[in-house]
């Protein structure tokens, strides 16, 4: 089951984000499970804009925002922009 779950899986990634507390810690339990499943570990660095433009419920140039139920066009990444 975990095969079929998590088998096309080759790395475990630990995305810092600013302000995250005992990064070590985090950097424990990543490589556990990295450990388990036997995949290589990595790190890269995060931020919250997308996060902070949603809460703020504004847009994000380069993010592709799209409706409940809508088809996606060739028009949406064409229209990329943002207003944050």
């Amino acid at each position: 089951m975990i095969e079929s779950l998590y088998g096309r899986y080759s790395k475990a990634i630990l995305i810092k984000t600013p302000g995250m507390k005992d990064v070590d810690y985090y950097r424990r339990k990543v490589k556990e499970i990295a450990d388990f499943f036997g995949w290589q570990v990595d790190e890269i660095d995060g931020d919250t804009r997308l996060l902070e433009s949603v809460v703020k419920g504004c847009r994000v140039p380069g993010v592709i925002y799209v409706q409940p139920g809508e088809k996606v066009t060739e028009n949406h990444f064409r229209s990329a922009a943002g207003n944050c």
